[in-house]
C-alpha cells in the first residue's frame, strides 16, 4: 500500500522488517525500541487513521520528524 499526497508524490506504507531489525530502532538494540515506544498516542495512531494534512513528502517528513525529538533531541 502507498499513501498518495495531494502533490502526487507517494509514500510506501509497508515496513521493511529485515531492515528495521538491523537498525538502531530494532527491539534487539540496547536499549530496545519497540514500535509502541513511538506509536503510543491513541488519537494519532488509531485505525482508521485521521487524514494527514501534509501536501508533499517534505511536509509529511517535517511533521512526522517532530515525533523523533523526544529521544533524539531531549
Amino acid at each position: 500500500d502507498v499513501l498518495t499526497l495531494p502533490s502526487g508524490e507517494t509514500l510506501p506504507l509497508g515496513v521493511d522488517l529485515p531492515a528495521l531489525d538491523l537498525s538502531p530502532h530494532s527491539v534487539h538494540s540496547d536499549p530496545s525500541v519497540s514500535c509502541t515506544s513511538c506509536h503510543i498516542n491513541d488519537t494519532r495512531y488509531r485505525y482508521p487513521h485521521l487524514e494527514n494534512p501534509a501536501q508533499s513528502v517534505y511536509e509529511f517528513h517535517a511533521a512526522v520528524s517532530q515525533n523523533c525529538e523526544s529521544c533524539h533531541y531531549p
